[in-house]
């Protein structure tokens, strides 16, 4: 049995210690085994890793006694200041704007990402962004206050503002409609989020935000927002969210587990004229588990759950927005409940990589990193729509599944590029590009 005596922390240049500290799995004065000191500092650096605010982590330990350890942690930090140029296509994903590469639908802008804010993990975000989709945007996130670093706050507005906006679903595809003299699509929401973390992977959050949504066309506003033209929408909402994490990395997770559990009320009664109240439950769940040094699998789960109803265009959810099914990627189904199944089998075909780049003087970019993973992948997916459909929207109500291979690139900053190809049910081929891993806007 060992005791920990000391902590010696190096490296955080703009980090706050207490930062580093909350995320440890012991703290000075534990005493523990010599069969779990190996797993504490591993899990001790994920978690480190896991805050997004060092490229490198590395703890280490040496007896000071015959039952006394020192704990030595050194970190090499990010950069957190982010003026980041926008030019970006606005299609759902990479593989629609190859199929059908309107570069009417560019962004431009500026974003500026100010991560570890004042050294305390805070996150100062502004937006402002035009072209085919406008949004202005400011969101202050500040994720531990408080003696014991339990409680978070976050704070935000957001405006959303287009020409063009997706209707209807025409034969399993979307349908625009498009006013060049007036913007056809507003969208204003503001919110605040209550934080507790009362564990190290267990974190309650509690949002209540305020939605105002105008739109302006009098042939399909019945249709899309479900009340008589010229009123706009405004309601209040309530979410309630619970999320463990016990995955050794958020980014591109190999091994560990994931539940978030989301039950959100849309509408509570304080805006009379508001009908549309709504309650929904989202699911969503990974496992991950690393067999060897080269072999890995992992399964995730998202299963969304409505009134089993016809719901206006704006509330409609589904598969190919935020949830999308690959081998699906150029189609949309629409549906008030859905789920979708990711299932991999992975192998490390270029273990971790560490280089220094020479001619870089920062720390923050001359060391970095790389991985590279190929993957078999099979996917499932269903949505229940029970409305008239009109438009041959044939894959509402009907199981979805498709196959394929692909290969993962992984280095620092998160950055993950997947180059995938697949086959889907109606034995439709398609090579699609994807800067995320599957499941991570679940």
């Amino acid at each position: 049995m060992f005791i920990v005596s000391k902590i010696e922390i190096t490296g955080n240049k703009i980090t706050h210690k207490n930062i580093i500290l909350r995320e440890l799995t012991f703290s000075i004065g534990d005493s523990i085994s010599s069969d779990e000191l190996s797993h504490n500092l591993v899990r001790s650096r994920d978690n480190v890793l896991n805050t997004a605010l060092f490229n490198f982590v590395t703890i280490n330990y040496t007896l000071i006694s015959q039952n006394e350890i020192l704990i030595f942690i050194n970190l090499v930090e990010r950069w957190y200041i982010w003026p980041v140029p926008i030019i970006e296509h606005a299609e759902r994903n990479f593989g629609a704007f190859l199929k059908n590469p309107d570069w009417n639908k560019i962004n431009y802008g500026l974003q500026l990402n100010w991560n570890n804010f004042r050294g305390r993990k805070e996150i100062l975000t502004f937006k402002s962004r035009f072209g085919y989709k406008e949004q202005f945007s400011l969101i202050f996130n500040k994720p531990n206050f408080g003696r014991d670093q339990k409680y978070g706050i976050s704070a935000g507005i957001n405006m959303f503002r287009m020409h063009e906006v997706n209707i209807l679903n025409k034969e399993n595809k979307p349908v625009y409609l498009k006013t060049d003299d007036v913007y056809l699509y507003e969208d204003l929401m503001s919110s605040i989020i209550f934080s507790y973390r009362n564990y190290l992977y267990v974190t309650h959050s509690l949002m209540f935000s305020y939605t105002n949504v105008a739109f302006r066309d009098s042939v399909y506003h019945i249709d899309y927002l479900g009340i008589p033209y010229d009123d706009d929408v405004r309601f209040f909402s309530l979410d309630y969210m619970i999320e463990y994490d016990l995955r050794n990395s958020k980014y591109y997770p190999l091994n560990g587990k994931y539940l978030r559990i989301s039950l959100t009320q849309r509408g509570l009664g304080l805006i009379p004229e508001y009908t549309e109240n709504r309650t929904s439950l989202l699911i969503y769940a990974s496992y991950h588990k690393k067999w060897n040094d080269y072999w890995y699998h992992n399964q995730a789960a998202r299963i969304y759950l409505s009134h089993d109803k016809r719901e206006p265009g704006y509330y409609r959810n589904g598969i190919g927005y935020i949830a999308y099914l690959r081998g699906y990627e150029l189609y949309i189904v629409e549906g008030t409940s859905s789920a979708v199944f990711s299932n991999h089998l992975k192998y490390c075909l270029i273990p971790e990589r560490t280089f220094t780049i020479p001619f870089v003087p920062w720390s923050q970019f001359n060391k970095s990193h790389f991985s590279i993973y190929t993957n078999l992948f099979f996917d499932a997916g269903y949505a229940r729509g029970n409305y008239p459909d009109p438009n041959l929207n044939t894959f509402v109500n009907k199981w979805l599944y498709s196959a394929g291979i692909g290969f993962d690139f992984v280095t620092y900053y998160d950055q993950v590029l997947r180059l995938e190809t697949s086959i889907n049910r109606e034995g439709k081929w398609g090579f699609f590009i994807h800067s995320e891993v599957p499941f991570k806007r679940w």
